[in-house]
């Protein structure tokens, strides 16, 4: 599908679930800080992120933040995964990560594209987060393990079956499905990815 396309057809599949699909769930919502809502969650896409941060985001007060919670929730396009960490007291400071369950939702909402992603190094680290999430979502028992390049200084095991190692611990990434697996490099260049 080429790009004006897509990015018309996602921006009227955003616009009728603030509009439309929330009014079945709850009427009463405020389709202007919703999409704010929306866009705070896609800004912070496979991460951490206390809730009164979003709230300020979409100028909602805690009450209102927690139905804008619950709304993408219930319509299925974003997903809140547990606190990963093991230790009781840094669970306390960790908390659930949000994801939007599709990649080119947090593209649309964020009104980017490819060159713009690979301008933001901070979302360009999110979105693959996001996308192996949501191929193992889609997979299931067929997924097998994932790996997710960052700049951070540290490897992490942040979901079941993947690990999140930094690029100078390793030249690429591997995602296996069954028997098959595809091998995803990273060019030298950490900005910008490139063939394996």
């Amino acid at each position: 599908m080429p790009a004006p396309v897509r990015m018309r057809w996602l921006d009227s599949y955003i616009e009728q679930t603030r509009t439309r699909d929330i009014e079945t769930l709850d009427g009463r919502r405020d389709p202007v800080r919703l999409r704010a809502y929306l866009e705070a969650l896609a800004l912070n896409t496979a991460g951490v992120v206390t809730d009164k941060t979003l709230y300020d985001a979409a100028a909602v007060n805690a009450r209102t933040g927690e139905a804008y919670e619950r709304l993408p929730h219930d319509l299925l396009i974003v997903d809140k995964v547990p606190a990963w960490l093991s230790n009781r007291l840094k669970r306390l400071v960790r908390g659930p990560r949000r994801y939007l369950v599709d990649p080119a939702l947090v593209a649309a909402l964020l009104r980017v594209d490819g060159r713009a992603l690979i301008r933001d190094g901070d979302l360009l680290g999110r979105l693959p987060d996001t996308f192996v999430r949501w191929l193992r979502d889609e997979l299931g028992d067929r997924f097998v393990a994932g790996v997710v390049l960052h700049t951070g200084p540290r490897a992490s095991t942040s979901w079941t079956r993947g690990s999140s190692p930094p690029p100078s611990a390793s030249c690429g990434s591997e995602t296996r499905t069954g028997r098959e697996s595809r091998v995803l490099g990273w060019s030298s260049d950490r900005r910008r990815p490139g063939p394996a």
